[in-house]
């Protein structure tokens, strides 16, 4: 239950940031003024007492500081301004802007396209069931002295389906042989 307070308390302080703040600062103060007031108590001049809280108290920006990145949502922060700088970098060169974009638009197309050559080619089964065929409709006369033939163990072993890589380890076996 304490964690659903604890987001519930980030969510507020993400979207009432000036709030959240003037609440720690007032709370830092009023921790500070209570020292300030139990070393007067303790007999101490309000400048000799207002010296020492501050010393036991300890650095009140450093303490706002820890504070603010226990409940802040920082990453996300961060992430804010780093896009809005590389927004207003854009925005101040745009041709160059525009060649950036299109070479990784068009990089990032040329992988697609041959991750999916690779995948459909090399890495999924072919969709056919007679895998003999194949071996027979590679055996056309060509004009080299060598035959194009796969052997039938090649077709068949290993699963139920021929595999494209499968075929062309093979037809890489024999044509070392």
């Amino acid at each position: 239950m304490r964690w659903l307070m604890q987001l519930r308390m980030r969510i507020q302080i993400l979207f009432r940031r000036g709030q959240a703040g003037a609440r720690l600062d007032e709370e830092l103060r009023f921790h500070l003024e209570q020292q300030i007031a139990e070393n007067i108590a303790a007999g101490m001049s309000a400048e000799e007492a207002r010296y020492a809280a501050l010393r036991s108290f300890g650095n009140p920006a450093l303490l706002r500081e820890q504070a603010r990145a226990t409940w802040s949502w920082t990453w996300l922060e961060l992430l804010w301004r780093d896009v809005c700088y590389g927004m207003r970098s854009l925005k101040r060169s745009p041709g160059f802007s525009s060649i950036a974009i299109l070479v990784m638009a068009l990089g990032i197309g040329a992988n697609v396209a041959m991750f999916t050559v690779v995948r459909s080619v090399l890495l999924k089964p072919l969709p056919f069931k007679n895998r003999i065929g194949w071996s027979g409709s590679l055996n056309t006369p060509t004009r080299s002295s060598r035959s194009t033939s796969l052997p039938v163990e090649c077709m068949t072993s290993g699963g139920s389906k021929a595999t494209a890589s499968r075929i062309w380890r093979c037809s890489a076996r024999r044509s070392s042989i």
